[in-house]
């Protein structure tokens, strides 16, 4: 069985439930770009293929630290969406916070939200409450467009700049949109993560050494 997606609370729990019944079973399962979180994931799973997500928070950290430095003067006041509950976001903010660090960066407000419909009244409510802040960072693709839509309803276009994580054909139409919102995401390889995930799938299936658990 080939596994990808990530659940919040209680569902997460159901997984980890039907991860045991799946071993009880004898049906191997691989999961691929997200997985239950440790130490459930290696009881109850053969492999997870994933990105390198620090990795991908430390090119994004990078080139928000070259905005700051050459558009902002080294000085930046920012907003989060996270999506910390899920490990490889974690990931994901420790490559951001390297290479903000050493710059005079003050987080202003940070908060879950993952999910367009429900992170763009959080986006709302940020900028509202901190009308200084001029760099949105957005964990995820549904936090990039969340963050987008609410810098343009406000009309902060060009005062508020869009740095984020994942890529999607919005987010796309986002980064080439003449406002200007969006300036950095750095994607994932996703048909790399699929093939590899499926090819590991096969061999747990065959009863095959699948190789290093982690496999980035």
């Amino acid at each position: 069985t080939l596994y990808q997606g990530g659940l919040p609370g209680t569902r997460r729990l159901e997984l980890v439930s039907a991860l045991r019944l799946a071993r009880t079973a004898r049906i191997p399962v691989v999961c691929y770009t997200t997985c239950v979180n440790p130490p459930d994931d290696k009881d109850l799973v053969k492999a997870f293929v994933k990105s390198d997500n620090k990795g991908l928070g430390v090119t994004t950290g990078q080139q928000a630290a070259a905005y700051i430095r050459n558009v902002l003067g080294g000085k930046a006041r920012v907003l989060m969406l996270t999506c910390e509950s899920y490990d490889v976001c974690k990931e994901r903010r420790k490559g951001l916070n390297e290479q903000l660090a050493g710059l005079d960066v003050k987080v202003l407000a940070e908060q879950e939200g993952f999910q367009v419909d429900k992170a763009r009244p959080i986006a709302d409510s940020m900028l509202a409450a901190h009308p200084d802040a001029n760099i949105f960072i957005a964990q995820n693709e549904d936090g990039i467009i969340a963050a987008a839509q609410a810098i343009k309803a406000k009309g902060l276009a060009g005062k508020v700049a869009v740095f984020g994580i994942d890529i999607n054909t919005q987010v796309a139409q986002l980064i080439a949109s003449s406002d200007g919102i969006v300036h950095w995401t750095t994607g994932q390889d996703p048909y790399s993560l699929g093939t590899r995930g499926l090819e590991a799938a096969i061999k747990a299936a065959r009863h095959q050494s699948v190789g290093d658990f982690y496999q980035l």
